[in-house]
């Protein structure tokens, strides 16, 4: 069952950075050394004088709102935080015990399940933390979404190209921004804010047959069936989009693009209605022929 307040206050969490979400989790979050220190007891005391009080999270890890129950006593808030991280943290210790076990749980992984979803040995884990090339919220718990960004840079890397796997992961990240179901405008704006490379649209587009839309399916998400292209998007990445169009019509129809015909393209687009219309083709390439003169060129960028 949907816990709405849960749902909500994880909206908000999404559309912070890595570094504001690690900021978040980390002060909800305690080891057992910063417990002690908190409670100003000695560390056996934990599992003696206070058994059964401070259940943790997970090994080592405890809730730092139990904590405060336990002593009485409110942890500080650092005074470097942003405003907006603070309003998220505010909005989370709002919620029982139990919803921000269920939000740090939907947001953190242990070292065992990084080490899993990066199929690496805890020895290598090791090695990339010592090198600054993956980052820890705290001790044995790691932020999602550093482990993901991680991943997403390792197959890169290893393929030296962008892979399905990449994309759908990508779209994923997204909809935990933009919701479950956005256009490839909204994506590709998403894209300009991140810090690190994702897929671009034309890129999605030249991987799946069936466009963003079957790319969405592939994630999971809800596709929106729209026409045309957004009014913000620079030409660039107009003339990309549609020179895609004009690959992906070509080999569903079983020509080369120099021989695709008006009719063939307008026909075949009535069945595949999130790729640009023949209008917005010529509108954006200058002309039927100039723009299948540019899709070779076009397609080795790709």
């Amino acid at each position: 069952m949907t816990d709405e307040k849960v749902e909500l206050a994880l909206e908000q969490f999404y559309k912070l950075s890595i570094e504001e979400k690690t900021a978040v989790i980390d002060f909800l979050t305690m080891t057992r050394q910063e417990l002690t220190e908190f409670l100003g007891v000695k560390n056996h005391h934990i599992d003696t004088k206070y058994s059964g009080k401070l259940e943790s999270l997970q090994f080592g890890i405890f809730l730092t709102s139990v904590a405060e129950k336990v002593k009485g006593e409110n942890r500080v808030i650092p005074p470097e935080m942003k405003s907006k991280p603070k309003k998220v943290l505010k909005q989370i210790q709002q919620l029982t015990v139990e919803q921000q076990k269920a939000i740090i749980q939907k947001v953190t992984m242990t070292r065992a399940e990084v080490v899993k979803a990066l199929s690496i040995t805890s020895n290598t884990l090791n090695e990339l933390l010592s090198k600054g090339k993956i980052h820890s919220v705290k001790r044995g718990l790691y932020l999602k979404d550093e482990v993901e960004r991680r991943n997403r840079e390792k197959l890169s890397k290893h393929t030296g190209l962008f892979t399905k796997e990449i994309i759908i992961a990508s779209l994923q990240e997204a909809a935990r921004n933009l919701g479950p179901s956005f256009t490839h405008e909204q994506y590709a704006s998403w894209v300009k804010d991140q810090p690190d490379e994702h897929p671009s649209v034309p890129t999605i587009w030249h991987f799946f047959n069936g466009g963003f839309t079957e790319a969405m399916k592939a994630a999971e998400l809800q596709p929106v069936y729209q026409r045309g292209m957004a009014r913000n998007m620079d030409q660039k990445e107009k003339e990309e989009i549609c020179v895609q169009a004009l690959l992906q019509a070509a080999r569903d129809t079983g020509v080369q693009v120099q021989k695709l015909s008006q009719p063939a393209y307008i026909e075949w687009r009535k069945e595949n209605s999130s790729f640009p219309s023949f209008a917005t083709i010529v509108n954006v390439l200058g002309g039927w022929k100039q723009g299948k003169a540019k899709v070779a060129e076009s397609e080795k960028s790709l």
